[in-house]
Formats: C-alpha cells, structure tokens, sequence
C-alpha cells in the first residue's frame, strides 16, 4: 500500500490486562461419626487444605490496537506482544513517511502523459510499455 493512501494511524488498547491468580488445590472434606469423628476430619481436612491450595501468580497480558485509515477504507490489526507505546516509537518512520507523501503534490496526468510520449517517441519505451503505462496514469494510480 502506497504511503500516500494512508490518511491516518491510530494506535490504542489497553496495553497490559493483569489478570488475578486462582487459587488451585485443596478441596478436602473431613468428616467421620460422631462429634470426635467429625471434629478429627474436618481438622484433618483444613490441615491438607491449608498445605496443598495454591494461588498462581498473576498473568499480565498484552493487547495493542492499530488502525491503519486508508483512502479506500479501514484495517483493524490487534498485537497480543507488543506494547501500545512501544509500537508508536516503531511505527515513528512510517508516520514521516506518510505525512511526506501528503505534502507532496500529486502529478499532473498531462505532464505524464507529454513525459510518456517524450519516452516512447525516443525509444526508450515499447508501443506496448506506453499503452500500460498510458492506462494507468489514466486510472489514477
């Protein structure tokens, strides 16, 4: 895609999502017949849970949106590695690259067409080169 397409890039999302830890293990029930029996299970069972449950560490998660607006529409493109500020300092070059391709002025389909035939009639172009080139500045792109 031509820089000078792109009209705009737009970089967000939330960056880093912490996301809590579980708790995993334990889950043992005591019991047993009686009042001592039940007393000596449910201490047994809040010993092994006490031992055996878990929280895991934290996750942190990344998620980055670009937005790339073009002349002929939008492109959403989600980054689940790269950080929000860290694409923007990579993104730095194509910015001046765009905003250079919007300040240049875009050529006169006259001035191309007398420098095509100028070409062709010197023989640097083939009829055939001239007539695809001729379509395309007439198309515009």
């Amino acid at each position: 895609m031509p820089f000078a397409d792109v009209v705009g890039l737009q970089i967000g999302g939330p960056g880093e999502v912490v996301v809590p830890g579980e708790v995993r293990g334990g889950g043992f029930v005591g019991g047993g017949f009686g009042v001592k029996g039940f007393v000596l299970g449910a201490a047994s069972a809040a010993a092994l849970n006490k031992v055996t449950t878990r929280v895991t560490d934290p996750e942190v998660l990344i998620e980055t949106l670009l937005r790339i607006s073009t002349t002929n529409g939008e492109i959403d493109l989600v980054s689940f590695e790269v950080r929000p500020g860290d694409l923007d300092i990579a993104l730095a070059p194509v910015r001046v690259a765009v905003r250079r391709a919007a300040a240049r002025p875009a050529a006169d389909p006259v001035d191309l067409l007398e420098r095509l035939v100028r070409l062709r009639d010197s023989g640097a172009l083939t009829e055939e080169e001239f007539a695809e080139q001729k379509a395309r500045i007439l198309r515009g792109s």
